[in-house]
């Protein structure tokens, strides 16, 4: 009896981004992306679609024509998973109508449960030789807006029916297996986004590809040379390239070229390079694009190599079935490939801070092109998906489109009397910690902004709607009081030292309800209609750029352009000030001033001066958010500057700094950063390893620094600031084998401001 995939198919987006456009918008060359990933485009899922409409289109396809009551076992294999309890597939089940006599099971392993799944469905069909398997691999890979991992995110599916009849392809006995508890890619129930340790998990990717291949060796006794292809899992197209020369070696034998490489690969990785990263559906991707892609495979045997982090590897083989071709939906999938539409970045970043409510709140999903299914509402804690006819697409040319029609007319509706402003984050060039005891400070606004909306609402209530931090709720104005009390009560008890700063604002929401109580509360505002927030930051959250203050400053200033209250530099900066110390502490105040200023600022306790900049190179790299809170790292740096001779070197490095500054003396002001990043190691708020990549730059002529509160454990510390153009950092960064990725920053002379 053989055992094997008798259909399949794949479903993706109707939208994707062009790697072009994002490597504009985050300030390094296109090479970066187009050959350092091996990606050109990815795909972007809109609001109403998620890994279940994913799953259901693609099941939808590979079960055409077949009978759906032979279908009695449903697998679904996703690490995007949108639910504690239930299995995903069982709403797939409903929307494609399947017999109620059907096993339903959701898969959890990253990005092998695919592979689980299949392993599972042979064993299964062994025993029900005259029934169907369905398996089902959905994924959104998210990495964060302006993360390292960003041009590496896609979204897409692939289901296939196991079956015992194999048109496609037959399983072969034995496989190779490799397990290793491991922390190189992992997403805590809190977070949207992944962990990732980059160079960890390629390392292990390698490691568990030799490992299992040697075992699937041991186990079958086949060679290198018994496989016509090989298949791996492609989480970039760059990965699976390095996995193909990594075999070879394995085997003892010459390093393939580039030529071979690519004509051993190229057609298993045409679609994840238009795609991106579909997580378990990724290896079963390849396959299809190869089996689309070549018409000579007839009998031959192609090996599979499956990774999920954290980690599992496991490699297997396949015959394909002679006449494979005519049961392939390859028509179906270059219609739905060359009918995407190319979105511009401000769409992108809208689609990806799109948030659905955590509270129970309703929200009715702003219609864009899906295929047969959709996510239409969240009503009474449950998703409710619609079918019906799917939108016809025109073809179009290649190029940005704006936001679809749908979703314009509804930001229109609500815009109506609406007052926004934005407000830009910043990086400290020097005075962190030292100017909570005197020390001057300089920083500059830069070009990352929080933007707030504030929009009428009919009923007495105000509705938060925080984008970056998926927190969407009505608030009555008497609970915003209440909660303005609590809070400033926990900051009274943290003053006097009862308590720690952390446990003052527990949940990052409620820093943006209490400025928005604390506003209402200074102008004794009463009314008998509400109003919306809405806001959106470009500004990494808990980095050192200066995010809450962001949020701070355009909420209160949208605020009082709304409210007709328009409120003088000084009351708004006490406003800002008092938020921003339930945050920090003791704020010194420097992060709210740049935000609402804007430019190079010189700040001290009693004065702040513009200075002016000169046109050098600035660029970002982001290490990551710091396990400490900005309060526990200016809880643990007091004690350092009892040491006065410490605070003379800080306060000698700021004079150094604005003096250079004026002068335009780079030398001068560069020696003088550098110093700078020694004395905030010596207060202990710069990680080891980070200590040690700022000693490198700076042995290749490179500048950096930590600009922010830093860390006091862990190994991420926030933002790295570094004097350079972004594409020679990341050229040295490579030649150090950092996973880290720069980005390129400009300086903003303008604060905040309407929009």
């Amino acid at each position: 009896m053989h055992i094997g995939i008798e259909s399949a198919s794949f479903y993706t987006s109707h939208y994707f981004l062009e790697l072009a456009t994002l490597a504009k918008a985050r300030g390094v060359a296109e090479e970066k992306y187009h050959i350092g990933l091996g990606i050109q485009k990815m795909a972007v899922s809109p609001p109403d679609e998620d890994v279940v409409t994913l799953g259901a289109n693609a099941a939808l396809e590979a079960i055409k024509n077949l009978d759906k009551d032979s279908i009695r076992l449903l697998l679904f294999a996703t690490e995007s998973g949108i639910d504690q309890s239930k299995a995903a597939g069982l709403y797939i089940h409903k929307l494609l109508k399947l017999s109620p006599h059907c096993r339903v099971l959701e898969l959890k392993q990253a990005c092998y449960s695919a592979t689980g799944a299949l392993m599972l469905a042979q064993e299964w069909t062994k025993n029900h030789p005259d029934q169907k398997a369905l398996i089902i691999a959905a994924d959104i890979a998210r990495y964060g807006l302006g993360m390292p991992g960003e041009p590496s995110q896609g979204a897409g599916a692939v289901a296939l029916i196991v079956s015992t009849t194999p048109k496609l392809l037959s399983f072969e006995a034995g496989s190779g297996i490799y397990t290793e508890d491991a922390m190189d890619f992992w997403r805590p129930n809190y977070r949207d986004e992944a962990l990732v340790d980059g160079k960890h998990s390629v390392d292990l990717y390698l490691k568990a590809l030799k490992e299992s291949w040697q075992d699937y060796q041991k186990n079958t006794q086949r060679t290198y040379q018994d496989h016509a292809y090989f298949l791996f899992h492609i989480p970039i197209p760059r990965l699976a390239e390095k996995a193909y020369q990594r075999l070879a070696l394995v085997n003892n034998l010459e390093k393939p070229s580039e030529q071979e490489i690519a004509q051993k690969l190229n057609d298993s990785l045409t679609y994840s390079r238009i795609i991106g990263n579909c997580y378990t559906a990724s290896l079963y991707l390849g396959l299809l694009s190869l089996l689309e892609h070549r018409q000579d495979l007839a009998h031959q045997r192609i090996g599979l190599y499956s990774y999920g982090s954290g980690c599992i590897g496991e490699f297997f083989s396949v015959k394909i079935t002679p006449g494979y071709s005519a049961h392939l939906k390859t028509t179906t999938h270059k219609n739905l490939l060359e009918h995407r539409k190319n979105l511009d970045q401000a769409t992108y970043e809208s689609y990806y801070s799109f948030t659905y409510p955590t509270d129970g709140s309703e929200l009715a999903i702003p219609t864009h092109q899906t295929g047969h299914f959709r996510l239409a509402a969240i009503k009474a804690h449950q998703r409710i998906y619609t079918d019906g006819t799917p939108i016809v697409a025109e073809k179009v040319e290649n190029k940005a489109i704006s936001i679809p029609q749908p979703y314009i007319e509804q930001l229109e509706t609500t815009a109506r009397g609406s007052v926004s402003a934005k407000a830009p984050g910043k990086l400290i060039l020097t005075g962190e910690h030292a100017i909570l005891h005197g020390v001057p400070a300089i920083a500059i606004a830069i070009d990352r902004f929080c933007t707030t909306t504030v929009s009428p609402l009919s009923k007495p209530r105000v509705l938060f709607n925080l984008a970056n931090l998926e927190h969407k709720r009505e608030r009555t104005l008497r609970h915003l009081k209440r909660l303005k009390q609590v809070l400033q009560e926990r900051h009274n008890s943290f003053t006097q030292g009862e308590r720690s700063i952390t446990d003052v604002i527990k949940e990052p929401f409620y820093l943006l309800e209490y400025t928005t109580g604390a506003f209402i509360d200074k102008l004794n505002l009463k009314f008998k209609e509400g109003f919306s927030l809405d806001t959106c930051s470009t500004i990494p959250t808990g980095c050192g750029m200066g995010s809450s203050a962001a949020a701070i400053v355009s909420l209160n200033y949208a605020l009082s352009h709304f409210m007709n209250k328009p409120l003088s530099i000084h009351e708004l900066f006490e406003l800002n000030l008092a938020a921003e110390n339930l945050q920090h502490g003791r704020s010194s105040g420097l992060d709210l001033q740049v935000s609402m200023h804007g430019g190079c600022i010189y700040f001290t306790q009693k004065e702040i001066a513009p200075l002016t900049f000169p046109d050098w190179a600035l660029s970002i790299i982001n290490t990551g958010t710091p396990e400490s809170s900005t309060g526990e790292c200016i809880a643990h740096t007091h004690s350092f500057f009892n040491d006065t001779e410490l605070l003379q070197a800080f306060n000698e490095v700021s004079t150094n700094i604005h003096d250079a500054l004026k002068t335009q003396n780079q030398q001068i002001f560069f020696s003088n950063i550098h110093r700078n990043h020694l004395l905030l190691q010596r207060i202990g708020v710069v990680p080891d390893n980070i200590h040690q990549l700022i000693l490198d730059l700076y042995q290749h002529g490179i500048v950096a620094k930590l600009s922010g509160a830093g860390a006091v454990r862990g190994k991420s510390a926030g933002i790295l600031l570094v004097f350079e153009h972004s594409d020679r950092v990341n050229s040295i960064l490579k030649k150090l084998n950092s996973s880290f990725i720069a980005e390129t920053i400009q300086l903003v002379t303008q604060g905040v401001a309407l929009t």
